[in-house]
């Protein structure tokens, strides 16, 4: 990514959804701003059960999810990574070939 963002911009994000079966659970979406210490700048928690169910992702089919990230007006400036991934409604993240989230890219806020 490398996108450059000040305190107060709304960072535009768009996830592509695809599976190579039928969703049969359901889970929210999580995205995190972290710096590289790990400390959370913000994050977006979304439910995206109606979308994401059986009925509605079938093997094969992309969703596409767009969300705008609020960069608090008191963020301080560096580098800061995009973390993204999925969890139940049990709490318990969805585990990847990465662990239980995909690392998008950073951004660099000024």
């Amino acid at each position: 990514m490398g996108e450059n963002a000040a305190p107060g911009d709304v960072l535009q994000l768009a996830l592509f959804w695809k599976t190579d079966a039928p969703i049969v659970a359901r889970y929210k979406v999580f995205i995190h701003i972290v710096g590289a210490d790990e400390a959370m700048l913000t994050q977006v928690i979304a439910s995206r059960a109606a979308d994401l169910s059986d009925h509605h992702l079938a093997a094969g089919q992309v969703i596409v999810d767009r969300y705008g990230i609020a960069i608090p007006l008191g963020a301080t400036p560096g580098r800061y990574r995009i973390a993204v991934g999925l969890y139940g409604f049990d709490n318990v993240r969805l585990n990847t070939t990465t662990g239980d989230r995909l690392m998008l890219g950073e951004i660099v806020v000024q």
